[in-house]
Parts: structure tokens; sequence; C-alpha cells
């Protein structure tokens, strides 16, 4: 799984998708405003392959997804969470210097910023 966003600035969850799979839906879950605490945003076909978070907003802040497998009534383990990387800027103590700050990428390594 992995995090991005698209031009409209919503957070697309994307998954691989693998012919060997026993189950034909992922359930999308976004944490809540409390830590570890997910609910469910979605279910979509393991084919689709991704899920499009139209209630984010990338500009605005960081969030964190799993996933979890749905294969009838038998409960699977989630996917590893994922939190997307969050840019902010501010103008330093001059006018010729400028503050990056961000957090990283949760849940893959990130080669370079």
């Amino acid at each position: 799984m992995i995090v991005s966003s698209n031009n409209e600035g919503h957070n697309i969850i994307n998954w691989d998708v693998t012919s060997d799979q026993n189950f034909s839906q992922v359930r999308i879950l976004k944490e809540t405003n409390r830590y570890n605490q997910f609910v469910e945003i979605g279910i979509a076909s393991i084919s689709d392959g991704s899920f499009v978070d139209n209630s984010s907003n990338a500009a605005l802040k960081s969030e964190r997804y799993t996933i979890e497998p749905i294969m009838g009534d038998v409960e699977l383990p989630r996917g590893t969470i994922h939190q997307t990387t969050h840019l902010t800027i501010n103008r330093g103590l001059n006018d010729q210097t400028w503050n990056l700050i961000w957090n990283s990428y949760e849940g893959a390594n990130v080669v370079s910023y």
C-alpha cells in the first residue's frame, strides 16, 4: 500500500493487485482524531487498486490510513499503517530565508525528499 494525492488535493490509497488473493474486496480505514483509532471510509474491489478519500485535503494535514481484506465473516489482519507526508513553509528571521518543515512518510522507506 502507498498513499499519494491527486490533482484536486485528495489522498489516494493505492494497493498491489495480485491474482492469488483469496478475497475480492478491501476495507479502507482512516485514523480518527484519536491515535490508532480507525474508522471505515469505504470498501473497494481488490482489482480497483486504489481508493480516493474525497474528504481529505493534502494541503491542510497529514492523514493515516490502513486497509484490511474482506473475506466473508473472517476477520483478516489489517495492513501496515501509512501516513502521508505534509510539508509546510514559513519565512525565516530575515526575508531571504525560508523554513521547510515536514513529517516523514510512515509505512514505506523513502529514499529522499
